[in-house]
């Protein structure tokens, strides 16, 4: 409980004070415009949490009602969400509804990543971290400060830095893992240098001190004690100063009880008697009248002793202070067997005893809680790991696939290049082949006109008298006969190199029907292209 009073001690030290709540109230009578009285609700829930806290409640409504309503843009409007739900975790947190305020920062930190608000990202991952050091969740919470203290760092935020790493601190102390704890404080030091808050600073010295005390290197303690009060007391922090005064008093108690000597003794009264003025701090006033009624004991005046500790149960009946309760009841009974009263000091240690039980029980209880808790949010950590692993997989065979996909077109394409190259320089060397020949033609008959007229006068007189031998002595083939007059025009067009359209022009008739005939005779000459069907003509010397 003492470290949480120091974590909420800070965030209330940090926290400006502008504006009075009447002044804030009388602009949201003025003022017509729906963000006006969104940020004005907000600086008015800020200033009424710690003293109205059901009053407070209606600030929170107003903003519900306002973003069902009011026309925002669509960043503002999620800035707001987060402002209204944060404001909704602290409330409930306050009235002690821890479900519902992580409920509620649950849902602003959805919000966060819309916009990327890293900044409110990282605050409300402090938020929820904190209720979970509440209620004694502490790797949980550890998790959190250490996700928000990423955030942090990665935006340059030094004094979100330094608080982050205080409070990391303050999970390592209370775990009793002191030189982890002073590690953190030193390093959230170094930020708050740096902003050059006196307030951040003089805390972070302080639980330094209070860190080295439980490790009992007193003398360090002293030194950073001294130098937060000497700070606390230039600015005016009398709180934060008589926090300093009661652990000097207390690391002087601890010391004399480890060495004995009187001189440790007289300065731990010193320090205390600084506070014997009535206090508004109730933790201070029940343990400055603990710690001196355990001065008072070691010096054996036990009814002096006796007269503080009724005095600080008085004040302890109706507060949730069962820690310091306790240590009223066995102060009581070490006092009243020091006068020789052991009827009392048996009742008293009997209580003692009955409410060191219950505490037991209660811190049993949060210790099952916390491991059921630790349970559950590692299983959903573990759920999540699985769901990103899952995710990686099903991204890593789509990538697959998209390889894949791309090198069966990659393929694809250059197969159909090759082909595409195949075929072209095969249409070349046909083109060049056919050229030559007709060249060839051109020389011997001059003109193709006069070619074209030899050789189908050749192949018509080869059809009208098909029995009658060629120079070549073959036997006349049969496709002769097969083809028509007109099949007879295209293959003399065809065997000295003419092209589709110079057969066209030559017969007029279409090139689809110049292609039309070509097949057919190909077909009947059982030949595969023009340059065979003229090499079937030149060989039977028609040409």
């Amino acid at each position: 409980m003492k470290r949480i009073l120091i974590v909420l001690f800070l965030m209330h030290s940090l926290l400006g004070w502008a504006n009075p709540i009447d002044s804030l109230r009388e602009k949201l009578k003025t003022t017509s415009s729906d963000s006006v009285k969104f940020e004005l609700h907000n600086q008015l829930f800020q200033r009424m949490i710690s003293s109205d806290i059901d009053s407070s409640f209606s600030c929170i409504s107003a903003q519900r009602e306002l973003l069902k309503v009011a026309n925002y843009r669509p960043k503002t409007k999620t800035k707001f969400q987060i402002d209204y739900h944060v404001n909704a975790g602290i409330f409930f947190n306050r009235k002690g509804n821890s479900k519902k305020a992580l409920e509620h920062y649950e849902l602003a930190f959805e919000q966060t990543s819309k916009f990327n608000f890293k900044k409110e990202g990282a605050t409300v991952l402090n938020n929820i971290a904190n209720i979970h050091y509440q209620n004694g969740d502490y790797a949980i919470a550890l998790d959190y400060h250490l996700k928000g203290l990423t955030i942090r760092k990665e935006l340059k935020d030094t004094a979100g830095t330094g608080m982050s790493l205080g409070n990391i601190g303050l999970i390592y102390e209370i775990q009793e893992e002191y030189e982890k704890a002073i590690e953190k404080y030193k390093e959230a030091q170094s930020y708050f240098l740096l902003t050059k808050n006196p307030q951040s600073i003089a805390w972070s010295y302080r639980v330094i001190g209070t860190a080295y005390m439980e490790m009992k290197q007193f003398n360090l303690a002293l030194e950073n004690l001294q130098k937060s009060r000497s700070i606390c007391a230039k600015i005016g922090d009398l709180t934060g100063e008589e926090y300093c005064i009661l652990n000097l008093g207390v690391v002087y108690n601890d010391w004399y009880v480890e060495t004995n000597e009187m001189a440790y003794l007289d300065s731990a009264d010193y320090y205390l008697d600084q506070l014997k003025d009535e206090h508004q701090n109730l933790r201070i006033e029940v343990n400055y009248l603990n710690y001196k009624s355990r001065l008072l004991l070691y010096r054996k005046e036990y009814k002096k002793a006796l007269d503080l500790l009724v005095l600080s149960g008085q004040k302890l009946e109706y507060s949730e202070m069962k820690s310091e309760l306790k240590d009223v009841y066995q102060l009581k009974s070490q006092a009243y067997a020091g006068m020789n009263d052991f009827k009392a000091a048996y009742n008293f240690h009997v209580k003692f005893k009955e409410l060191s039980d219950e505490l037991f029980s209660v811190e049993k209880d949060q210790e099952l809680g916390r491991k059921q808790a630790e349970f559950v949010y590692n299983e959903q950590l573990r759920i999540e790991q699985l769901e990103r692993e899952n995710q990686r997989e099903v991204y890593r065979i789509e990538q697959q696939r998209y390889y894949l996909l791309i090198v069966v077109i990659g393929l694809s394409f250059v197969l159909s290049v090759i082909t595409f190259i195949y075929f072209y320089r095969k249409k070349v060397k046909l083109n060049r082949a056919l050229k030559a020949e007709r060249d060839e033609i051109i020389r011997k008959f001059e003109t193709l006109e006069l070619a074209y007229s030899s050789v189908l006068a050749k192949l018509n007189v080869m059809q009208d008298n098909s029995e009658q031998q060629t120079e070549t002595a073959k036997p006349l083939p049969d496709w002769v006969k097969q083809l028509s007059k007109r099949e007879l025009e295209v293959l003399s067009c065809v065997s000295i190199g003419m092209t589709d359209k110079e057969i066209q022009e030559k017969l007029f008739i279409s090139v689809a029907t110049v292609r039309t005939h070509c097949q057919r005779i190909y077909a009947k000459l059982l030949v595969k292209n023009r340059v065979e069907a003229a090499n079937l003509v030149r060989e039977y010397g028609l040409i």
